[in-house]
């Protein structure tokens, strides 16, 4: 799981190939929760980074 608080969105999920979850979070039922932000997900350690606030639908871009 990536969260365990009901009142938190987590959406637009997208793997990365060096085993990485990237997604929007946000809160729709706090009227003062900030706008939905990009956050990164590192599956094997655990940690959380917020890499954008005010972004939605994050996508990785795999060079060739």
């Amino acid at each position: 799981a990536l969260t365990d608080d009901p009142a938190v969105n987590h959406g637009a999920l997208s793997w990365s190939l060096a085993n990485q979850l990237l997604f929007q979070r946000y809160e729709p039922l706090n009227p003062d929760a900030p706008d939905p932000a990009i956050w990164i997900l590192d599956v094997e350690s655990g940690v959380m980074i917020e890499i954008a606030d005010n972004g939605f639908l994050p996508q990785w871009i795999e060079k060739n």
